[in-house]
């Protein structure tokens, strides 16, 4: 039996959050199990980069419907790999897939509208509140929930220097865009309930501007540290007695994932996806959204609690094998790769692209 082949879109270069993240562990760990891929995205970048570092083929075109050339450099890959499976990332993919004999599946990762979608067949999204979310706006294809996943990775912790920390100080760190969304004002005034404590914060965005003049106006601004956007999640994570989520809305968050693979215990904000994830007490603390005493007091608990910091560690990494390892992932998408596969059949000609 031929192996199902499998074409991923995704219409950016970086790995700037969430979904490029987990492109750049996915893909790999699928390359690892045999599946027969390609990856089409734009040029320049780290993404390209470090899937091709990786293993992974991957080709770069401009991907903008006015560049002629581009979108028949795309048509003439796919006619030369003839996949089964086209996988678009990020909606602007979605847009832009060619149509053929494959089976479109868009990978969803937040919560939107269906403008973006029309040429998506079936969905692929983390959590069971994005699948009621998507159907709920009348997505008449398949929705299927694949897990997402994390690895322990071996790095020594980044120097306290690098970022101007005295030692001995109580780290607590987030990551992602700087976004309202992301709550990261919030935790800067549960910062303010927790003298002593240093807050890293990796990531870039419209908002740090205003993220920067709040944490001067509550008086925290000298134990914040604004990183950048980091790729050495490990090394930051290996410093940080507490990662946190403090997240209006979160579909998953892959920072509660990153966590657990290092072992730091997780404190978040109880939006969809941490309250899908998180075993409340058992694998991390959950918090009221939009509640910086909250916060504070749950970080609080982890800083003061040896015993619970630990037992939350624990949890997490268990809750990770249980349910978010890279085993259970690359199965979960292999299976569903064929079973879309066999469903739709090769019936169609290629030459109807």
């Amino acid at each position: 039996m031929a192996l199902t082949r499998v074409i991923h879109v995704i219409t950016t270069s970086r790995i700037a959050g969430g979904m490029e993240a987990f492109l750049a562990r996915l893909a790999p760990a699928l390359g690892r199990s045999g599946l027969p891929q390609l990856v089409i995205a734009r040029p320049g970048g780290d993404l390209s980069r470090r899937l091709r570092a990786e293993g992974v083929e991957t080709l770069t075109y401009s991907l903008y419907k006015r560049r002629p050339l581009s979108s028949w450099g795309v048509k003439r890959t796919f006619r030369r790999f003839a996949p089964d499976v086209a996988l678009s990332w990020l909606p602007c993919a979605a847009q832009q897939m060619p149509p053929g004999p494959w089976v479109h599946v868009a990978q969803v990762g937040w919560y939107r509208g269906l403008d973006c979608y029309e040429r998506a067949e079936r969905m692929v999204m983390p959590t069971p509140d994005m699948k009621r979310h998507f159907a709920e706006r009348g997505f008449t294809g398949e929705i299927t929930v694949l897990p997402h996943f994390a690895v322990p990775e071996h790095a020594p912790p980044v120097s306290r220097s690098l970022f101007a920390t005295p030692e001995g100080v109580p780290i607590i760190l987030a990551l992602g865009r700087f976004d309202p969304i992301k709550g990261f004002d919030i935790a800067l005034r549960a910062l303010a309930r927790l003298p002593g404590a240093y807050f890293w914060l990796g990531g870039e965005g419209e908002e740090e501007p205003a993220l920067h003049a709040l944490a001067a106006e509550l008086g925290v601004a000298e134990r914040v540290r604004f990183l950048g956007w980091r790729r050495d999640v490990t090394a930051l994570l290996g410093q940080a007695r507490v990662a946190i989520v403090p997240s209006r809305i979160e579909p998953l968050g892959l920072v509660t994932l990153e966590a657990w693979a290092a072992g730091v215990p997780v404190v978040a904000a109880a939006s969809p996806g941490p309250r899908y994830a998180i075993e409340a007490e058992a694998s991390g603390l959950l918090v009221p959204v939009e509640d910086p005493e909250a916060l504070a007091n749950a970080i609080r608990r982890v800083l003061e609690d040896e015993a619970l910091a630990r037992r939350l560690a624990e949890g997490g990494k268990r809750r990770l094998a249980e349910r978010f390892s890279e085993e259970a992932t690359v199965a979960a998408y292999r299976d569903y790769f064929d079973r879309v596969a066999r469903e739709r059949g090769r019936g169609r000609s290629a030459a109807s692209y």
